[in-house]
Formats: C-alpha cells, structure tokens, sequence
C-alpha cells in the first residue's frame, strides 16, 4: 500500500509526538525527520507542531505542578506574624495572608518587609533551581517551569494549610517571573503605579493593572513575547506556551481581588446614600 505524500508526512508526525512522550520519561532523544539536516552539524532536527508543544505530560504535571503548589503554599506571613508578633493574621485587619496586613496589623515595617521578602523568594528560589537544575531533558524541564509557575501562585492564594485561604499572590508572582520574563512584572508595575497617582486605592490599582497585563498579553505578538523572555529560562522558544502560562497566573491574580472589589463597591454605594 502506497502512502501520500501529506499522509506520509501525518503519520510521522504522529510517532514523533509518542516518542516525545517517551523520551520525556526515559529521557531519551526524539527521533529527527530523516529529510531535515541541521546546516551545522549534519545531525537531523525537526521542529514540532504547535499543537505538540502544548501537550503536556504528566512527569512534568507531577514535577511543576506538585512542587509548585506544596511550596508556594508555604504562608509566609502567616509564620512570621505568628512568630514575631503572636498574631494571626486570619483573624485581624483585612485576613489577608500578605505583607501588607502583616505590616498593618503588627505597626512593625520590620515585618513587613520580611514579609514581603519572603513571598517574593517562594516565587524566585524554586524557578531559579529549575533553570539550573534543569531536571529531564530539556523539553520536559521547560514544560514543568511553565506549570511550575502559576501553582507556585496557586498555592500562595489557596495555601492547603489554611484551608485555601491565602494572600494576593503578587509578590510570588513578581518572584517566579523575574527570572523568566522581567518586562512582565515592569509593565504591571507600570500600570499600578499610574492608576494608583491617579486613584489613591490599592486595590483598584491592582486589579486595573492584572487586568491591563492581561489585555497586553493577549495582544501582543509572540516574537515580542520570545524576544523579552529571558535565555536562562529556556523558554525563548515557547512564546505561545509561556503567554498561557502568565495569563493563568493573572487570572488566579484577579480572582482573590474579587473580594476587595465587591467591598469597595459597597463602600462607595453606601457613602453615596449618606450623602
């Protein structure tokens, strides 16, 4: 039986993308397309379809997203309230499990700030280790990263040992992507900080700005995405994947600002009925 040439092609396609599954468990190489030949080597190469580089397995689910989750978990300003002042903070100020009710509900900058350092390393210090690390072959260390990213989030704003009840999760954020795509964390900074000047509200500013990044990042085209990535990450290749992968982040983001937002609505219908 002859095959054409358009199956030939769809059915190689297919075993690649099992062996790519493979290989990502016994950590062996794909094997090349026999018509492509890297210009420098001589040693065949072949670059997978869009709709394989999204296919993730479940080694780099139970790697990213495990230990994403168990460590950003950690509730860092929970501890050290706790430790430093005695309080908790589930129970005072605002019940925010973040640097900001830590400073507000202990008057201490001190704390604060240890706070704050804290959260942002949780987010730093695990995606640092990946890069370097770089458990697996490479295709399996880049898909943990991109899941490792949003559970470190996740876990930071539903912490299991406080029945899911945690912080805002920017500061984490900021931390994981420091290392894998800094203009990121600079433009929300950006539109947080001209929304705050105009309106001095921290919450409305932050939701404005995650709600700006995430119109950015939809519109945005890929090679930017790619080009602003950074080289120690390895993910300079996966614009498409890594887009998803902040945009989930900013979603968790937004969803721990509902809340605040339907409190701030409140307040302001109620001030505008004394008046």
């Amino acid at each position: 039986m002859k095959w054409s040439r358009t199956e030939s092609k769809d059915l190689w396609h297919y075993k690649r993308s099992l062996d790519s599954v493979r290989s990502s468990f016994v950590g062996t190489k794909p094997r090349g397309h026999p018509a492509q030949d890297d210009k420098n080597t001589g040693a065949k190469t072949f670059n997978i379809p869009l709709h394989f580089t999204i296919m993730l397995s479940l080694h780099s689910l139970l790697l990213g997203g495990i230990v994403g989750y168990l460590i950003g978990s950690i509730p860092s300003a929970y501890i050290i309230a706790k430790w430093k002042a005695g309080l908790d903070l589930r129970q005072e100020g605002s019940r925010n499990i973040g640097a900001r009710n830590a400073f507000e509900v202990t008057g201490k900058r001190s704390i604060g700030q240890l706070v704050l350092a804290a959260d942002v390393l949780k987010g730093l210090l695990p995606v640092l280790v990946f890069e370097l690390a770089r458990p697996g072959n490479p295709a399996t260390t880049n898909q943990a990263l991109l899941v490792l990213i949003p559970t470190l989030v996740l876990g930071h704003c539903y912490p299991i040992w406080l029945r899911f009840h945690g912080g805002r999760g920017l500061a984490t954020t900021a931390g994981a992507l420091a290392l894998v795509n800094p203009p990121a964390v600079l433009v929300w900074l950006l539109i947080y900080g001209i929304t705050k000047r105009l309106r001095d509200h921290v919450h409305f500013a932050s939701i404005i700005a995650s709600v700006g990044a995430l119109l950015l990042l939809l519109v945005i085209p890929i090679n930017f995405i790619e080009a602003t990535t950074l080289a120690i990450s390895g993910l300079q290749q996966d614009g498409s994947d890594l887009r998803i992968s902040i945009g989930v982040v900013i979603l968790i983001i937004l969803s721990r600002h509902i809340e605040p937002f339907l409190t701030m609505i409140r307040s302001r219908d109620n001030a505008l009925n004394e008046s």
